[in-house]
């Protein structure tokens, strides 16, 4: 037996009796679409206005129309369900389906295990373990700590718990090249916390000393805009790594860029915006020639916010 929806009525050709709308008092006409609603009264459909105020599903009504009156009524229920939008109607699905979705959820300290898997080690020893004692347990958990150990250091085995191992890991190779050390090549960065060997300091790039002076020179920006540490080095120098400070300084960058974006396209300066918007952030320490002033002041204004917000208001004065 089939259930009739509160939106149910039925569609069918008008026949030979005399029957008049309920809404305009004229007689229902031959080949005319008539509504049959479920209070038993009848309708052209010009004169049809559902009570339901929601949307109907043609799946859901008895049609018996012609073809050409099923594309009138089709054209009215489109028009009519524009206004709405459409509820959730169940669908049927094979036995094997409806049998996967309502299987049990999987256990979720095997999700969760696997999802701090792409989290840094540390962030989970300082941060995730602090969330909840739920988080606390999932951050001691052996079969996470062995996959940390076996990704940054290549172990497979441990004597010691899988924690204590990568702990043990962290002391005694290098940050840089994760190898082991001797004695006598490495040295304990006060800065870093973390040991680095003799080659890495000496022959990366990364780990390079700059004082602020020497960030200034080099990149232009004032070391007081940028979000970045520094420790104080032998002799009386106060100096960062170059990893760290060129972080900070993408960074800046980046909140530059995006700050002038947002303005050019709220003044509709869309060439200027196009130039700016192809600007390499990560690759602005060679002056740029055969350009216009403009968009000369545009690129001062993102590698190192030459000029501050005054510059803004130049830019978007002469921007095209």
């Amino acid at each position: 037996m089939r259930i009739m929806k509160e939106t149910w009525f039925l569609a069918e050709d008008s026949r030979l009796r005399a029957e008049t709308c309920d809404y305009c008092s004229s007689e229902l006409q031959i080949g005319y679409i008539t509504i049959w609603t479920m209070n038993c009264r009848n309708y052209h459909l010009w004169c049809f206005k559902p009570e339901q105020q929601q949307y109907i599903y043609e799946s859901d009504l008895t049609i018996r129309l012609t073809p050409q009156n099923q594309y009138i009524l089709s054209c009215w229920l489109e028009t009519w369900n524009e206004k709405f939008l459409p509820k959730y109607k169940p669908f049927d699905k094979p036995p094997k389906i409806v049998k996967t979705l309502n299987s049990q959820l999987p256990n979720l300290k095997r999700a969760w295990t696997e999802i701090l898997k792409f989290i840094d080690p540390f962030e989970t020893l300082n941060i995730i373990a602090l969330v909840s004692k739920s988080f606390y347990e999932l951050a001691w958990n052996d079969e996470l700590w062995c996959f940390y150990c076996s990704q940054d250091y290549g172990i497979h085995s441990s004597t010691t718990s899988w924690k204590n191992c990568y702990a043990l890991l962290s002391l005694e190779t290098c940050v840089g090249c994760r190898k082991y050390f001797s004695n006598e090549s490495f040295y304990r960065c006060p800065f870093l916390k973390k040991p680095i060997c003799s080659d890495c300091r000496n022959n990366k790039p990364k780990y390079k000393l700059y004082s602020k002076k020497e960030i200034f020179q080099k990149y232009g920006i004032n070391p007081i805009f940028l979000n970045l540490n520094f420790a104080r080095a032998y002799p009386n120098r106060v100096v960062t790594y170059q990893f760290m400070a060129e972080k900070a300084i993408w960074q800046y960058r980046r909140e530059n860029k995006r700050k002038l974006l947002e303005i050019l396209q709220r003044n509709f300066k869309l060439e200027t915006y196009e130039y700016v918007e192809n600007l390499d952030i990560f690759n602005m320490e060679i002056e740029v020639e055969n350009i216009d002033k403009v968009k000369k002041k545009a690129f001062n204004y993102v590698r190192s916010r030459a000029g501050k917000d005054k510059m803004l208001k130049v830019i978007i004065k002469y921007a095209k």
